[in-house]
């Protein structure tokens, strides 16, 4: 409720009856609205402490804006809490703001705080564009990894992030596998120059030609432990009496 000396201007006595009823809120608000902020910080300091002073504190700066804004938090030693708390309540462009013009170090982070959210709302392409900006290409790689869209991830890894190009082609590789698509991952892995993954997959399948000939055609160093390894998977099935032949390679 208002009260009189609040009605009459008077808002040191309407101050006095909000305390005495122990509704400091109502106070702050009064003084906020009447422009009197340092009186509102005052008593949002005595009501509730100093976090919600604070809260006076970036309120008045938002509402002054610009450098006086920023002048006010830096007179209060609170810009990177004013910055913290602009990114808490989603206000990016703010939090941009005060780090552009107080503290320059936060910006980056500011970038990828609010790439983070813009990926959390599944706004992928304005999300890279901010984890692009941050210096982070590799979190928006990730990102489009995790989205299986692998035409953004190369395109970002070509552009911001050149070894992670192997890291694309081995997950497009993997993900082919599971489809058991082999000739497309086969594809992926040798472009990604990792002919050793792709022969131990074709040994785990017991794909001995593949392994051989990948082995013969990309790592030699390798052609002699699959031949090993297929002589000795051979034995085991002979000793089992397992009459299973699948993958007969013909080592030529």
């Amino acid at each position: 409720a208002e009260y009189m000396g609040q009605r009459e201007g008077n808002l040191k006595q309407a101050e006095y009856h909000y305390m005495q009823g122990k509704d400091w809120k109502s106070a702050c608000n009064m003084y906020r609205e009447a422009g009197s902020w340092e009186d509102a910080i005052r008593v949002a300091k005595l009501g509730g402490g100093v976090n919600e002073s604070k809260q006076v504190v970036f309120a008045w700066a938002a509402q002054l804006g610009g450098q006086t804004g920023a002048a006010l938090l830096e007179k209060f030693g609170l810009v990177e809490q004013a910055i913290d708390f602009a990114i808490q309540s989603g206000q990016f462009a703010h939090a941009s703001e005060l780090a552009g013009r107080c503290l320059k170090s936060k910006v980056p982070y500011v970038y990828l705080k609010h790439a983070m959210f813009l990926e959390d709302e599944g706004r992928f392409r304005e999300a890279e564009e901010f984890f692009v900006k941050a210096n982070k290409p590799k979190e928006a790689i990730d990102m489009y990894l995790h989205q299986l869209d692998w035409f953004n991830a190369m395109r970002v890894a070509d552009a911001h992030d050149p070894p992670s190009v192997t890291e694309v082609l081995v997950a497009q590789a993997k993900d082919a596998l599971g489809k058991q698509l082999y000739e497309e991952a086969e594809h992926y892995m040798l472009k990604a120059g990792k002919p050793e993954m792709l022969i131990k997959v074709y040994k785990e399948q017991k794909m001995w030609s593949e392994a051989q000939r990948v082995a013969r055609d990309h790592c030699p160093k390798a052609l002699s432990q699959v031949m090993a390894d297929y002589a000795q998977w051979m034995h085991h099935n002979e000793l089992s009496g397992d009459p299973a032949v699948a993958g007969w390679p013909t080592f030529s």
